[in-house]
Formats: structure tokens, C-alpha cells, sequence
């Protein structure tokens, strides 16, 4: 049975909620230890946002100093000499928050909040999961595709094309390399895999075996 695309929709909203619902709480309990004297509620997004200090760290582009409180000022006022919301490279993406506008790859999506929030490994896994940790990250009520001027679905399809369009062979083996370190964080354990055709195979086999001995039953 084939189900409408309203349903499927319904279905897919739903998920994204659970996701959205999950992550909040567990965001709290992970940043908590460093929020000090403000911390984030794990039931409500009320008081994260730019107005936060760890939030709005980790929502701010690597390119502006954070830590510079007139920088900080400027960008919680909307009077910052450039649009934060141009830039895409969050510090919530990078290895331990931080990266190099000179070299925007290195670091990239190695975040370990992103790692801990996700348990599969493709390209689209990490682009939504970067998607429901900087939603997570900001005051929002509720789900939206564009909040304070930041385009989700813009965000999401940028990450996608990182992984699915690199543009040279330096950065085809980056992305390699991103997927690799992605899978040693995620499955630390993971030995190599065995070759599932064998148990195609053996499966088809019996199968048909099966078949033959109801027809000379």
C-alpha cells in the first residue's frame, strides 16, 4: 500500500519534531557544563539564541571574533559590518569551535555535538544533523525553514553539495577523509565489514532450492 504524500509529509514533520525535541533536551545537557550561572532550559529554546553567550558563540561565523565584546555587541544588534547570516561556517560545525576563515575545510563538520547527535554516516545524515543542532542552538518557538534571516533549507542544501559536489580532487579527498573520521567517531568499534552478497547469494540459493522441491512435491 502506498501512502499519500500528505501522509508521508505528516510522517516525515513528525520525525523532524521527535529530532528537534530530543536534541533541545540533550543540547542542555551537554553545554550546561559550560553555560556557568546561565543555563539552557533542556524543556524550551527561550534563552538560547545570539543573546546567549555559549549559544551565540557557536552560532557565530568563524570569521567574526566572538570573544571581542564590541564584535559581540555589534552582532547582537544587528550592526555588525557584515551579515553573519552570509556565512554559513558556524563555530558550531568546527572541531573544538573554532576555524580559519583562510581555510574554511579544515575542521569542518568535525564538531564533536554533531558526532554525538548522529548515527549514520552519510552526507545528507550530518547536513540534517548540522540543520537540528543549529535550530537547537537558537531561540526559535517552533520549526521554521528561515529564522532571524538564517535559511535552514539554504544550510542543509549547502552541506549536501559539500559532500555531493566537491568541486576539485583535493576536495573530493577531504570529503573522503570528513566521511572516514566520521564513521571512527560514530562506530569506534567498527572492524571491516563482510561482503553481504554472500548472504544474497546464500538466501537466493536456498530459495530457489525451495522452489524446486515444491515443484517435484
Amino acid at each position: 500500500m502506498r501512502l499519500k504524500p500528505s501522509k508521508l509529509q505528516d510522517g516525515a514533520n513528525s520525525a523532524r519534531s521527535d529530532d528537534i525535541s530530543r536534541i533541545r533536551a540533550n543540547l542542555a545537557s551537554w553545554l550546561n557544563k559550560r553555560c556557568g550561572s546561565d543555563p539552557l532550559d533542556p524543556e524550551d529554546r527561550v534563552n538560547r539564541g545570539l543573546q546567549h553567550d555559549v549559544c551565540g558563540k557557536l552560532l557565530c561565523p568563524i570569521d567574526f571574533n566572538w570573544d571581542d565584546l564590541d564584535i559581540r555587541a555589534a552582532i547582537r544588534n544587528g550592526t555588525s559590518a557584515s551579515n553573519i547570516n552570509d556565512s554559513f561556517f558556524l563555530r558550531c560545525l568546527y572541531q573544538n569551535d573554532t576555524g580559519n576563515p583562510e581555510d574554511l575545510q579544515h575542521g569542518f563538520l568535525r564538531n564533536i555535538l554533531l558526532r554525538k547527535m548522529n548515527g549514520k554516516v552519510t552526507g545528507r545524515s550530518i547536513a540534517y544533523t548540522a540543520v537540528i543542532l543549529v535550530f537547537n542552538l537558537t531561540d526559535a518557538v517552533q520549526w521554521t525553514e528561515c529564522h532571524n534571516g538564517f535559511d535552514f533549507r539554504a544550510f542543509y542544501e549547502f552541506i549536501v553539495d559539500y559532500f555531493e559536489d566537491p568541486r576539485d580532487n583535493s576536495s573530493r579527498q577531504r570529503v573522503k577523509a570528513l566521511l572516514q573520521f566520521w564513521n571512527r567517531s560514530v562506530f569506534p568499534g567498527r572492524v571491516a565489514t563482510g561482503d553481504t552478497r554472500a548472504s544474497s547469494k546464500r538466501l537466493a540459493s536456498q530459495c530457489s532450492s525451495g522452489d524446486s522441491m515444491q515443484t517435484t512435491l
